[in-house]
């Protein structure tokens, strides 16, 4: 696209020494580093894109303790200390998403890699997407999410706010936050952007991309080509939504029952998935752990057309109803496959021998 001079220009950044310079309209008014720590949406806004309805400028530290609150503990207080009423009565966020980075490529999802990822850093391995760079997403409820709460998410697929009133009354099955808790929780997401550092670029592509950025300083255009270019490189290294695929429970006459499944694999599934909701003193009334029992009785039910069947509440899990609000999420094939699938199931068989 620069051809030579752009070849010329790449070695550029190495006298660039200063810190990120955006005023509060994104204007880049001065030759810049960009620091590891910088944060993604700054660059993006700077480079002119178009930035999200849920995009804060700088997060305030009381607020993002308060949506901290929310999302692990299901309540906070007002602006005046005064204590709000729990958000809901059975789940709070945490039970079934994380809020640490999951993925070690974050363009990419992969339920390998990420069980891998959840292994080595001892992460829940759960149904719903992190909140780790949630804020950087431009999409919401994708995919089959659809086909489960149809009109309910026509609004939110593509606004972050509309998409987390979905989570708290549909999937928490609780209320509505007021103004001042939706504040709060979009500070406390916003304070787990991505930042630069997190998307995995050599060396030689942060000069590249340092270019780009620096670029545009002092022309009259408003957005270069170089603008551009930094955001697709920056676009290119993250998703900027969640893919969502529904399996059907398979037929009992086509279920492996966990003969090519790999019970090593499948125990580091029970502990950082099933457990994670199911131990004692957990969130779900059904009760699992280690002992011989409770795999006999797994293991029993393989081949039920639906209560007990891990098949089952895996690929449909189970819906709220009246007495009886909580509820299990399903797992879609990206955030556990078939084969894994296998894996869990060939451990409960081990284990129940």
């Amino acid at each position: 696209m620069f051809g030579a001079k752009f070849i010329v220009f790449l070695g550029i950044s190495a006298f660039l020494a200063f810190g990120v310079a955006a005023d509060q309209s994104g204007k880049k008014d001065r030759y810049v580093v960009l620091e590891k720590n910088t944060s993604v949406n700054q660059i993006l806004k700077s480079c002119g894109a178009e930035m999200p309805l849920h995009y804060i400028e700088k997060t305030d530290s009381v607020l993002v303790r308060k949506g901290w609150e929310i999302t692990h503990l299901g309540r906070t207080s007002d602006a005046d200390g005064h204590r709000l009423e729990r958000q809901s009565k059975h789940f709070v966020c945490v039970d079934c998403h994380n809020d640490r980075r999951e993925d070690t490529d974050l363009y990419i999802s992969d339920p390998d890699a990420r069980l891998s990822y959840a292994i080595q850093n001892n992460l829940p391995f759960l149904q719903g997407t992190t909140f780790f760079g949630i804020v950087n997403r431009k999409h919401f409820y994708n995919g089959d999410y659809s086909k489960k709460y149809g009109e309910l998410i026509r609004n939110a697929t593509d606004t972050l706010r509309n998409a987390i009133q979905v989570c708290a009354t549909q999937c928490s099955q609780g209320r509505a936050l007021n103004a001042y808790e939706m504040e709060a929780v979009l500070h406390y997401f916003n304070s787990l952007e991505l930042k630069l550092s997190d998307l995995n670029f050599a060396s030689h592509e942060l000069d590249t991309l340092n270019y780009f950025y620096n670029y545009q300083l002092h022309l009259d255009k408003a957005i270069t080509q170089a603008d551009e270019a930094a955001i697709r490189m920056l676009q290119s290294r993250y998703a900027e939504y969640s893919p969502a695929t529904f399996i059907s429970t398979p037929d009992m006459r086509f279920r492996g029952n966990g003969k090519n499944g790999n019970p090593e694999i499948g125990k580091e599934i029970y502990r950082l998935s099933c457990m994670h909701c199911h131990a004692k003193g957990r969130v779900s009334q059904f009760e699992l752990n280690f002992e011989k029992i409770t795999f006999r009785f797994l293991k029993r039910h393989l081949n039920r057309p639906k209560f007990f069947n891990i098949y089952f509440h895996v690929r449909e899990g189970t819906y709220a109803k009246p007495g009886h609000r909580p509820y299990m999420p399903n797992f879609t094939k990206e955030r556990m496959s078939e084969q894994q699938l296998e894996d869990l199931i060939a451990y409960i068989n081990q284990q129940a021998e």
